[in-house]
């Protein structure tokens, strides 16, 4: 199963990602990595992969248990917050 265009957003500290790659390797899917930590996607970006996702619930795509995520007081907050946290941090 050869897939073009794939990308995935990757951490290689983050033991998900690291299982997600594994996985495509195993599938012989290649897949450009992007290290979302270095190089954040923009608002834009997150909003077209929530698309993608089918979903407009950005804490699907979020680590609600880092500490990041509390000191900034995303709990209570609404959808463009947590996008514009996402773009930012």
């Amino acid at each position: 199963m050869a897939e073009s265009n794939v990308t995935i957003w990757f951490n290689p500290r983050c033991s998900k990602c690291r299982g997600a790659d594994e996985l495509l390797v195993a599938h012989g899917v290649a897949a450009q990595k992007v290290r979302y930590l270095d190089d954040p996607p923009s608002r834009a970006e997150i909003v077209r992969v929530l698309g993608l996702l089918g979903t407009d619930e950005p804490r699907t795509m979020m680590r609600t248990g880092e500490p990041l995520y509390r000191e900034l007081g995303l709990a209570d907050a609404n959808a463009d917050a947590l996008i514009d946290a996402m773009a930012q941090h």
